[in-house]
This record gives structure tokens, sequence and C-alpha cells, in this order.
């Protein structure tokens, strides 16, 4: 399952087949989404499928708009679901300035991190291999750990 959450990239669900290393992978490519909160109908389209779809959620983020784009990532991660980040755009996020260490935020999210110019069809195959990496494992699902305090604080909830 792909979500590129940058709206206005896939208005509707598209599915199609891959083989990778002679495994034949489905792929989702969904309307794009910044929360899984989102209003319109194609947004909600892509909730839907990230919510009810088996299988590894490629997370396709703009590295060069981390922030804004991470939103989604977190709650993909509170979702419970298997994750796979791909940080695309890497080109422009370094004419901007911006560098990512890649591993540390892997490290931080729990979850695999890809960098990706996907134009140029960098990191898409790396992408869908560490999805199927991911699925093959069937490892607990990567958790965000939150202060103390945050923690006592949402317990009762």
């Amino acid at each position: 399952m792909i979500s590129s959450n940058y709206p206005g990239t896939t208005v509707e669900i598209l599915r199609g087949k891959t083989r990778v290393d002679g495994l034949e992978v489905e792929v989702l490519d969904l309307p794009g989404t910044y929360s899984l909160g989102s209003e319109t109908e194609d947004q909600q389209v892509a909730t839907r499928a990230m919510l009810e779809e088996d299988g590894v959620i490629v997370d396709i983020v703009d590295a060069s708009r981390l922030k804004r784009n991470l939103y989604l990532t977190l709650q993909l991660i509170e979702m419970g679901k298997p994750l796979v980040v791909a940080l695309n755009m890497m080109d422009e996020a370094r004419k901007r300035g911006i560098v990512i260490d890649v591993a540390k935020l892997s490290s931080a999210l729990g979850v695999p991190v890809v960098p990706a110019i996907a134009v140029r069809g960098k990191g898409v195959r790396e992408a869908i291999e560490e999805a199927i990496k991911v699925w093959s494992r069937k490892l607990p699902p990567a958790r965000i750990e939150y202060s103390q305090h945050f923690e006592k604080l949402i317990k009762p909830i």
C-alpha cells in the first residue's frame, strides 16, 4: 500500500502488481492525505484503505517538508500497521539545505526509512524491498515512546 501524503497526487485507489525478486506484490496507490482525520471524500477513501487493507503501508513523505508530513506518519505508527517511510524529494531537500539523517530518523520512528527521488526512480525498489522485509518478519508494530508524564496522563483514557 502506497500513500503519498500530499493531496492531489492520486484521486482514487489504483491497484497494480509488480514482481520483486520473483515475488508478486500487489501495490495500492492511495489518494494523498496529511491526516487520518481528513474530511474530503478522496482522503476518506485513503484512510479507509489504510485501516482496512492488509499489508505494509509505504508512507511517501516530502523530505523538503518533513515536519508537515510526519503528522500522518506518527498517526500510522499509532495505528500499529506495518510501515515503511519513503523520504521522497531528497534532491529538493538538499537544494534547500535540509540534511536528514535517515538512520537517526528510522531509529526515532522505529520503522525503516528509505531515501528516494521517485521521479528518477531512485529508492522506489528499495522501499518495496523494505516493505517485503517488514511483511515477512511479522514483527510487533512500532510504538512511539512518550514522556512518562504524558503516558501517565493518557493511561486512564
